[in-house]
């Protein structure tokens, strides 16, 4: 099943989840403007009462009359829905992260963002472990920048990023794991990590130098040490990849396997299928057949099925219901 959620001027990075208290799925995504950053950029959610057969409007969530508004992550914990948001002043300067919390998608209050990354931060991919250890990827940059404010952050070549994970085993204290600093001087770094398990072991796949591959790092003592994040085999054009468990050792992956670096590149959207922690998979199954740019795929596994959401020419949002291949 694949169904239309909602399209706007600007509609990018879509996340879905189950609202544990309601049975809805929501998808909470990033709207408005004409592109990336933009000052009218903000967050909203849209609902679906019949396992994604119809959805609704989209409702704002996260929205300013004087700042930009853009989706970091969107993840579940216990009965609690959670928003990782950043605002900006439309070009990532004055930069600085909320999290957003609810249990019906409606009503959302502020919560402490993990000290540390209150600034110039993107939590992006977080993961809950069946022992309630939860892992939330990011990537901090500098925390000022001496550059003209009406010039995009991400066109300079200034300062360093740094790759880690923030962990909490009571989902309300966090700590930063970092992986490693990585320099600003040659290209803007954007990782967005996503993380699976096989057994003990964590996998993180990452975005990171524009060689049209993705990188991975292993942890094997839930996420308290990564190795050195290595070029792996997988391509991809600098499109999120997202990782998804079907069982504590089969993982799906969903990613446009192409290794270019332009927008036009992110096609077609695929998913394939490991039981190694991605050092192999099964050979890419297209998804969606319509070419286009397709981008940010992001679900969850459910029932025998794989729920997902991803962008379509960064205007239209499409939620995606298709059976998993088990062994």
């Amino acid at each position: 099943m694949i169904k239309l959620v909602a399209s706007e001027s600007l509609a990018c990075e879509p996340i879905v989840r189950r609202v544990p208290r309601t049975g809805e799925l929501c998808v909470v995504c990033g709207y408005g403007g004409q592109r990336e950053p933009d000052l009218y950029n903000y967050v909203g959610a849209s609902f679906s009462s019949d396992n994604g057969k119809s959805w609704s409007k989209p409702i704002a969530i996260a929205k300013s009359e004087t700042e930009a508004v853009c989706l970091s992550d969107f993840y579940v914990y216990g009965d609690e829905l959670r928003v990782f948001a950043h605002f900006h002043n439309g070009y990532f300067h004055d930069w600085h992260s909320k999290m957003l919390v609810s249990t019906d998608g409606r009503d959302w209050r502020e919560k402490a963002v993990p000290a540390g990354l209150e600034r110039f931060c993107v939590m992006r991919g977080a993961i809950v472990l069946p022992g309630g250890r939860v892992i939330v990827p990011y990537q901090k940059y500098p925390d000022e920048y001496d550059l003209d404010k009406n010039v995009p952050i991400f066109r300079s070549r200034t300062g360093f990023v740094t790759q880690g994970a923030a962990i909490s085993d009571d989902g309300e204290n966090f700590r930063l794991v970092k992986i490693r600093d990585y320099s600003l001087s040659e290209r803007w770094l954007w990782t967005e990590a996503t993380i699976g398990r096989r057994g003990g072991e964590l996998v993180m796949l990452t975005r990171m130098d524009g060689s049209g591959r993705l990188y991975v790092s292993r942890s094997s003592d839930c996420g308290e040490n990564w190795s050195e994040p290595i070029l792996s085999d997988i391509k991809n054009p600098g499109n999120k990849p997202k990782l998804i468990n079907i069982d504590d050792n089969r993982l799906a992956l969903l990613n446009t396997p192409v290794a270019g670096t332009e927008m036009r590149d992110r096609y077609p959207l695929c998913v394939c299928y490991s039981d190694d922690g991605m050092r192999t998979h099964t050979r890419e199954k297209k998804i969606f057949p319509v070419g286009g740019v397709q981008s940010y795929p992001d679900g969850f596994y459910e029932n025998g099925r794989i729920k997902f959401t991803f962008d379509f020419n960064r205007k239209e949002v499409f939620f995606v219901d298709i059976k998993a291949v088990t062994k």
